[in-house]
Formats: structure tokens, sequence, C-alpha cells
């Protein structure tokens, strides 16, 4: 009955169901298998386990609990791990002073026990009866009774103790193995190693890098894989840049260059995106309120741009290209569409132009941010820090316009070759500087991005400082001034009398987290760009300098255009599928050592300060991610979970206090000297490690649930 009524709606509740319920396995297959790997290894050494638990029962809280044999099984009520209780076996500071104290006592006891019942060499005598100088026959049973427990963890050797402390890691390990194997044997993508978009000012356009560029090869290394591609770059040579080596199309030969990870990130980037490829996504193929969205006929999922205005396309840069040209011109967009019957056919759309969003807000212009090499800007010897204060002695006017309103100038020169004369603040004569028509563009990625004059090769920073007002527009209506200063920004969602008007899908939702400029590292220009991509009906909130606040909509700016018009493509990847055992073997080794190498190669940059330790994720960005994985595609939920295992397995085994690395330390100087560690610095250490744990569990919590800023 529901499904009838709305069957869209029951496929999305059956969707969601499904994908929390991948995750959930997962991720508690993670612990499940950890913990496994220590009970089955305790068993086997003939240790008996007391308990055996999935999350934490803590105060005793459980869900359920069932007996065994001589082991409880439960379930606890937090859910952020789980653990083994083995006899004897105590991870509790203060507890394990109980412990060892009562080991020490029992052992005691059995030497004197032993030293008092051997019987004399001159008489055999009963078991029962009192020892010379004994005022009391001793209870051998009862002695026996009172001896350390034979399966007890700390009656059991160095060893033995060292196999079941390992065994939790080893199967984390063992288990990244087999869901990778599992992994490639159902067939994964890859998304190539290819530059689909360029953050204005990250390191890749400083290094002039464009969409299209094949990466082929990162610090001697060859990739072809864009996520090894990131990998290589974050984690490479932060101090001194990474080489890399490209393909270009139109250029024969490779092209080297090195280039700077920024570290304005949590985690160093150098500002790439993946590739398109011209076909459109199966869900959403075009964005809501876009001309993509509004052209007639609609497009389709699967419907794959084959031209633009009677030009061939087969690849994303080159659709990226043409949008770039033609961003002020309606476009003919040709697709090959394929019917459910298998019947292909190929039809013509109509396109309009993209208009820009304005508030009505000119924002002061900043110093040039960046200069790209190889770039007009850089030939005319412009710096970083260069103030430009006028181009051929006219005002310099809106800085997020400049860029239009020089592409402007080249196309009204009819393409011939022109210049422009750059006033610098400091400087007495103006730069001249050749223009460029660039066939490609650039747009925000990370949100602390400058706005790019690609026409000149630089990028120049917008101040959140209101330089002049629009007439007649929404800031004007709003009473903002020049001279205010935006501080925040937070978008409002469209009421629910909106969305039924403009018929907004229920499924779309609208971000309307307050972002303040400053602490949150967003610029202005990026913000300009996000307000693009906004559902319709959405208005603003900006939060001005001095505690003032202005409401406000938007208009579409019909002279200004976005070279983007909502079309939403398909990534260009690579479908990779062993062939053979041998082959699922070596692809689980390998993404299982790439992942476990990963692990020390992060934790080294953290240590040296060259990744922030604010790029870190607790249990909440675990089961986000795991979310958004299992509900693309069961493969990469697998390798998602082989990532995960890898990590718990590093972590687990670091040298700390009460993580199992710990308790190999521990282990291996009893193994050395013969003797275990005494009791104060056991707890000492103890104490001292269970500390750093809830230290980097408040941390981890801090960062999921946004009380610490990522930045």
């Amino acid at each position: 009955m529901f499904a009838t009524q709305d069957p869209t709606l029951a496929a999305t509740i059956l969707g969601v169901a499904k994908t929390i319920v991948l995750v959930l396995v997962g991720v508690n297959m993670l612990i499940i298998v950890h913990e496994w790997g220590h009970f089955i290894v305790a068993r086997l050494c003939g240790v008996k386990c007391e308990k055996f638990y999935i999350w934490f029962d803590i105060f005793g809280w459980k869900f359920c609990k069932f007996r065994w044999g001589e082991t409880e099984y439960g379930l606890g009520v937090l859910p952020l791990g789980g653990y083994v209780k083995m006899l004897g076996q105590e991870d509790n500071p203060g507890r394990l002073r109980e412990e060892l104290e009562r080991a020490k006592s029992l052992q005691e006891q059995k030497d004197h026990i032993t030293a008092a019942a051997e019987p004399p060499d001159d008489a055999a005598r009963g078991s029962a009866e009192p020892a010379r100088g004994s005022a009391e026959p001793i209870d051998i049973k009862a002695a026996e009774e009172a001896l350390y427990d034979p399966r007890s963890y700390l009656a059991k050797s160095v060893p033995q103790r060292m196999a079941i402390i390992s065994a939790g890691v080893v199967m984390n390990v063992l288990f990244a193995f087999v869901v990778a194997m599992i992994a490639y044997g159902i067939g994964v993508y890859k998304v190539d190693s290819e530059i689909g978009h360029i953050a204005p000012g990250g390191a890749a356009w400083r290094a002039d890098l464009r969409v299209g560029d094949r990466v082929v090869e990162v610090a001697g290394k060859p990739v072809s894989q864009f996520d090894k591609l990131r990998e290589a770059t974050m984690l490479g040579n932060i101090d001194q840049g990474v080489p890399i080596v490209i393909e270009r199309p139109g250029v024969s030969g490779p092209l080297r260059t090195v280039v700077e990870p920024d570290r304005d990130q949590p985690v160093p980037t150098i500002g790439i995106g993946g590739p398109n490829t011209t076909t459109l996504r199966k869900e959403e193929p075009t964005a809501l309120g876009t001309p993509a969205d509004a052209a007639r006929p609609a497009f389709k999922p699967g419907d794959q741009i084959v031209a633009v205005d009677g030009q061939p396309v087969a690849m994303g840069f080159e659709f990226h290209q043409r949008e770039a040209m033609l961003r002020d011109k309606p476009i003919s967009v040709a697709v090959r569409r394929t019917e459910a019957g298998g019947a292909a056919s190929t039809l013509t759309i109509q396109v309009a132009p993209r208009p820009m969003r304005r508030l009505g807000l000119v924002m002061e212009a900043g110093p040039v941010a960046a200069v790209q090499a190889n770039s007009p800007a850089a030939r005319a010897g412009i710096k970083p820090g260069d103030l430009i204060t006028a181009i051929d002695g006219q005002p310099l006017g809106d800085p997020l316009t400049l860029d239009d309103r020089l592409r402007q100038r080249w196309t009204e020169a009819d393409a011939e070759p022109i210049a422009v004369e750059l006033t610098l603040a400091g400087r007495a004569e103006p730069v001249p500087v050749d223009l460029r028509l660039a066939n490609w563009y650039e747009l925000p990625l990370y949100g602390s991005e400058h706005a790019a004059v690609t026409s000149l090769g630089l990028a120049i920073g917008v101040k959140p400082s209101v330089a002049e007002v629009l007439a007649s527009s929404p800031a004007a209506a709003a009473g903002i001034r020049p001279g205010d200063v935006v501080t925040a920004v937070t978008p409002i969602p469209p009421s629910e009398e909106e969305r039924k008007r403009l018929q907004i899908p229920h499924h779309l939702e609208q971000p309307d987290s307050r972002i303040e400029l400053a602490r949150d590292g967003v610029t202005w220009s990026s913000f300009f760009y996000s307000l693009q991509v906004l559902l319709p009906g959405t208005k603003v909130k900006l939060e001005l300098a001095g505690g003032g606040t202005a409401e406000l909509g938007w208009v579409e700016d019909r002279q200004w255009n976005h070279p983007e018009r909502g079309f939403r493509f398909e990534p260009k990847e690579t479908f990779v599928r062993a062939r053979s055992v041998g082959e699922v073997v070596a692809c689980g080794i390998e993404e299982t050592q790439n992942a476990l190498l990963m692990v020390f190669k992060f934790l080294g940059k953290v240590g040296t300060r060259q990744v922030s330790a604010r790029s870190v994720g607790g249990p909440i960005t675990i089961v986000k991610i795991a979310y958004h994985y299992a509900s693309s595609r069961f493969s990469d939920l697998l390798i998602f979970l082989c990532v995960i295992s890898a990590n718990l397995a590093v972590i687990n085994f670091l040298p700390i206090p009460v993580l199992d690395g710990g308790h190999m330390v521990f282990l291996a100087y009893e193994g050395v000297r013969r003797k275990p560690p005494s009791e104060k610095v056991q707890i000492g250490l103890s104490y001292m490690g269970l500390f750093l744990l809830l230290a980097l569990m408040v941390w981890v919590f801090g960062l999921d649930l946004g009380f610490i800023a990522r930045r």
C-alpha cells in the first residue's frame, strides 16, 4: 500500500535501510575479528576467557548477554569497540595492581606450601600429616585451590602472551587482506589520474597544470589512479616539493614540474579534482535550477554528450573547454541516448547560458595571492603581495568580475593579441601585461581559494569588506552600506511552502551551517561561488562587524555567466578485476600493504607537523565515510574496510600502554629481563597510556562533532 502510493519514497527508505545495515555489519566486523583473534589464540593457549563483548558494557549496562560454556557473550551499550576479558588479565591500572598483588601472594603461598609439604629424607609421610615445626596439618586440596590458576593469562609464558596480544592486530591485517581480495574478485572502479578540476591559486595551479593533464609519475613512481596520486602528493616531500610528470593533450612528450603542496587544509593538498566522462549521472543528471535542468527535451540519466555546437567531444576535458569558450552563448548539445530496449538515438538540445547569482555587493580587492608559472603575469614580473589599483588607468572595480571583463576585451578585439597596463601600489610606472584567451576555467574546491584571473594567470584576494553596493539590489534593500565588513554567513533553506512551489524534491537537502569567514578559513570568493550551487529559494544571512545582520536573496546578472551549466557527469574510471586466483591474492596483498604503509607515512607526517592533527577522524567520521561508500558500490565499501582495518592494526600496535603495542613492550621487557617490570612502572605507564587514550578520544570526538575546528 505504502509502496504503491509513493514508490520513489519507499525505494529511498529501503535503500537507506540497506546501507545502514551494511555499515553496521562492516564496521562491527572490524571489532569482531580483532577480539576474535585474541579470544581464539587465548583459548588455544589454555587461557580461560570470562567475557567476549562487542561494544562496552559501561556500569554493567548492556543490550543483551548469554553464556555459552564458561564464557559470557554480550552486546554493550557504548559502541566504541569491544573486549575479551581473560582470567588474570586486566587493563584497568587500579585493578591491575590488585591482580598483581593476588598473583604475588598466591605464588608465595605456592612456594611456602611446596616447601612445607616436602617429606623429610628419613621417612615418607602422608600428605595430611603435619610437617616438622608445623602446629597443624596442611590441607593440600585447599592449598592447591589457592594456588595460581594455571588457566590464567598471567600464568602463561611470555611467547604465549605475546601471541595472544598480537592476535587481534594480526586478525585485522588478515581481515584487510581478505576483504581486499573479495573486492578485486568482484571488481573495483578506480578513478583515473587525469586532472578534472583545478583550484585557483593552489599548488597545481601555480605549477601551470591544467584540466586534461594526466599525471603519470609522482616522485619517481608511476601512478595511474587518482587516489594514489592524491596519497603520493599528500604524503610526499612537503618541504622541498613533489616532482611529477604529466602528459598533456596536444603536446608531444612528457612534461616535468615540481608542485609544492599547500598546508592551509588539514592535510597537504595540491588543489585538483578527479576527471569526468561526458556521460550524465544515473541519478540527478542535472543540478536543480540550472539551464541544463530547464532544457527541453530534458536530459536523462545515462545520456552521453557527443558534440557541442557541432564540434565533437569525447573526453570530459573537451567538454570543459567548450563550456569555457562558450559560457556567454546558448549552445546546442548533441546527446546519444540508449532506450530501455537497447535502441540508440541522437538528439540535439538547446541549453541557455547560466547567469551568475549576485547579492549586489562589490567587495574590496586584496593583494595578488598567487601567480601561475608560464603565465602573462609571471612574464611581466607580477609577484604575490602586489596590489593592483587600476587597469589601463581605470579603477580595478569588482575583483570577482575582473576575469570576465578581461575576457570580453579579448572577444571585442576579435581575438587580436592585446595587452593591459596594471597600476601597482608602490610602483611609479604601470606594468604592461599581455592577455591570453584561456580555454579552461578554475573554480574553488576547498573554500580557501581566491578569485581566479585566468586571462592574466593570477589569483587575487577578495576582502569581506564592502566597497560598493549596487543600486536596486538585495544588498541595498537590506541596508548594507560601503565600509561594512561581513564576518559570517549562514544559508537559510527554503521553507516548505517554497519547496513545494519550486518543486524541490524532498531528498535534496540544503546546508544551513553558519560559516565564520576568519575562523573557518573561508574566503569571500569561495563563498560567492558556493552561492551559485545553493537550492532555489535559499536566502543568505550576513553577520556584520559591530553586531548588525542582514537577510537577503539574490538576483541573476545576465551580463556575467557561470562557465558550468549544471551538467553532472559520471567520473572517469577504470574497472579493475582480478582474472585468476593468483591475481586476487596479488591484488589483496598490494592493497593491504599500501594501506598499512599509508598509515605509517601519515603518522610520520603528523609527528613532523607536515600534516595537521586536525585531519584525523573518529568513529563518527568512519561511519559517515562508510555510509558514503556503502551507498555507492559494495566493492568500494570493502576497500574502505580494508583501509580502516589496516588503520586499526597499526594504531593498536603503537607502543602505548593500554593498547596492544604497549602490552607487547612490557612482555618484551619481561622476556629479556626474565621478570616483569616493577608494579609501580607498569601502573604508572598504564595510567599515562589511559590518559593519552582518553585525550585522543576527546580530540577525535571534538573534531567529529565540530567542537574543535579542523583548520
